[in-house]
């Protein structure tokens, strides 16, 4: 793979791959080192909600797919309802590799902490609403 620094890039190949595990990363470097013209035909694309996108795909050998929109902690993709690793693609996209054939290729963000905060502000709405009750029936007791 060629990196962003050296001389005479052409900012249309993919450069900078980002953290993968191992199988996915030996995966995408044959697919660069290959050459190969793209393969991959986008069918449809929808995006259900600001922080989701749906990519319907045909592609007709394995192929990295690129989303050329800011890659941040906290997105996740599936292809066909299975986890998929994503990764940083030319520092900042987001990628995924496809197998050959149709797929459904999904991306969610949520914001890292979020899960963790909505617990915990639960958490604090329920004591909160126990020490109301709790202080309540003292007041009224006789």
């Amino acid at each position: 793979m060629r990196s962003l620094g050296e001389d005479g890039i052409d900012t249309h190949d993919v450069v900078e791959i980002g953290a993968l595990d191992d199988a996915t990363r030996a995966r995408v470097q044959a697919i660069a080192s290959s050459r190969a013209p793209a393969d991959v035909v986008v069918r449809a694309f929808t995006r259900p909600t600001r922080a989701s996108l749906v990519l319907d795909v045909d592609a007709r050998a394995p192929a990295l797919v690129v989303v050329q929109e800011l890659y941040a902690a906290g997105w996740t993709a599936t292809i066909d309802d299975a986890p998929a690793s994503i990764a940083p693609v030319n520092l900042v996209a987001r990628g995924v590799v496809v197998p050959v054939g149709a797929h459904r290729i999904e991306m969610r963000y949520v914001a890292p902490g979020f899960p963790a905060g909505a617990a915990l502000s639960a958490v604090a709405a329920l004591l909160a609403a126990v020490t109301v009750v709790v202080t309540t029936r003292r007041r009224r007791a006789p």
